[in-house]
C-alpha cells in the first residue's frame, strides 16, 4: 500500500483538528517527512535503515519499539546534521582565510 505524505498529513490534521500545513510544520520532524519520499522511492530502503537504527537504539523506559526507533532515527539525523554544519563552517574558515 502506497500512501503520499498529503494524504498521511490530511488524515494527522483532521486528527489534531488542524491544517496539513500546520501540521507539517509544527508536528511533523522534516526527516520523517524525507525518510518518506525515500522510502516512497524505494521500499527496500526500509531494511536497511532499520538494521542502521537497530544497532544505535539505547533503551528507554515507557517507550514502545516503535517509538525508540523513531528517537533513534531523529537522534541520527541530528548528530548528521550537525556534522555537515560543523563541515561547511571549517569549509568557509578556510576560504575566507588570505
Amino acid at each position: 500500500m502506497h500512501y503520499s505524505a498529503k494524504e498521511i498529513l490530511g488524515v494527522v490534521a483532521k486528527q489534531l483538528d488542524n491544517t496539513p500545513a500546520v501540521c507539517r510544520k509544527a508536528y511533523v520532524h522534516p526527516a520523517v517527512l524525507a525518510l518518506g519520499a525515500k522510502l516512497a522511492a524505494d521500499a527496500g530502503a526500509m531494511n536497511d535503515i532499520w538494521q542502521e537504527v537497530t544497532g544505535k537504539t539505547k533503551s528507554v523506559r515507557r517507550l514502545r519499539l516503535e517509538e525508540l526507533r523513531l528517537l533513534t532515527f531523529l537522534r541520527q539525523h541530528r548528530l548528521e546534521t550537525n556534522a555537515s554544519r560543523r563541515w561547511l563552517q571549517g569549509a568557509e574558515t578556510q576560504k575566507a582565510q588570505p
